[in-house]
């Protein structure tokens, strides 16, 4: 009954996905050129950056946007293996990175992972300037299943917020 109704939320998600598609929002592209742009930067990789840090208030736009500029790399099966929002727990981010260590990600509204030292400290590993990023979860949970506490990760990464901690420890991911 599970798996019926994630395929059928899949599926309604899919739907939604073509209509956004197909809905054009007049002038947007105008206002939004620059974040477009860094957004390519991350996702065509003719540059060494692989994580970008969105921050704006919400309905401005930071969402669609970011979407508008995926479809233009990518189809919609592969767009919904990208986005990924929602609550998300640490151990999640840690074990989706896991489990695709070369994959680009979209992470929207990602208020779950930073919310406490443990987000932070892996926002912090995922996002350092080299192309290969060591990631450790040292914890002694079974819910890591069969992955190891610690992994390269080499994926590109853009993070979406409304807001953000204002704490000294989250200025290296800014």
């Amino acid at each position: 009954e599970i798996e019926l109704q994630q395929k059928a939320t899949e599926k309604e998600y899919q739907e939604i996905l073509k209509d956004i598609k197909a809905t054009p929002t007049p002038n947007i592209e105008k206002i939004t050129w620059k974040l477009r742009e860094f957004i390519r930067l991350v996702l065509d990789k003719k540059t060494d950056k692989h994580t970008l840090v969105i921050i704006g208030k919400t309905g401005i736009g930071k969402t669609f946007t970011i979407k508008s500029v995926l479809r233009e790399f990518f189809s919609i099966d592969e767009m919904s293996k990208i986005i990924k929002n929602g609550y998300t727990t640490p151990l999640s981010y840690f074990n989706t990175l896991y489990d695709n260590p070369t994959g680009i990600y979209f992470w929207d509204d990602i208020s779950g992972i930073y919310k406490g030292d443990t987000g932070i400290s892996l926002l912090k590993q995922t996002t350092e300037t080299d192309k290969k990023r060591l990631v450790c979860y040292s914890s002694t949970t079974g819910k890591l299943e069969h992955r190891a506490t610690q992994f390269f990760f080499e994926g590109c990464q853009i993070l979406c917020m409304n807001d953000y901690p204002r704490s000294k420890d989250f200025l290296p991911i800014i």
